[in-house]
């Protein structure tokens, strides 16, 4: 499941092999909802490069609305911060919602090492695809102040 705010940014997650897309733009009880219905058994693990409000959202979807405690336990890793630096989380969240939350941080090196020579090999296969803009490194104070969605800037010199 990924989700996104721009159209093409939905179809690019449904071409990649996404299950569901979930449209940011909608209204929080919309989007809480779909976070709800889509989860379905419940996530094993979340990779989140946006954080701010849309992981406020998905933990209050997460979080039981009866008495109880989660059936399964949902690995959080926070990445990025593109929708803000800060939430709000409340503690029954982590109470009764399975949540483990870590940092990309706390991923030990060897398989951060690992994960990368795996990324690359799929690349080299064309198994996965990254929209990459090179920018020479005299252009780097344009590069800088680019707003490339979806994409990721290469220096090179």
């Amino acid at each position: 499941m990924g989700t996104g705010r721009e159209a093409s940014t939905l179809r690019a997650l449904r071409d990649l092999g996404a299950s569901a897309t979930i449209d940011l733009k909608q209204p929080d009880a919309e989007i809480c909802e779909s976070f709800k219905r889509e989860s379905g058994d419940g996530y094993d693990v979340i990779l989140d490069f946006l954080w701010g409000h849309p992981a406020e959202l998905l933990f209050r979807a997460l979080t039981p609305s009866s008495a109880g405690f989660a059936k399964r336990r949902t690995r959080y890793v926070q990445i990025g911060e593109a929708a803000g630096s800060a939430i709000t989380l409340l503690a029954e969240a982590l109470r009764t919602s399975g949540l483990e939350l870590i940092g990309a941080g706390s991923v030990p090196t060897e398989v951060f090492s690992q994960a990368m020579d795996l990324i690359w090999g799929w690349m080299r296969e064309e198994k996965l695809t990254i929209d990459i803009v090179r920018v020479r490194l005299r252009d780097i104070a344009e590069a800088w102040d680019r707003k490339a969605a979806g994409q990721r800037i290469v220096i090179v010199p």
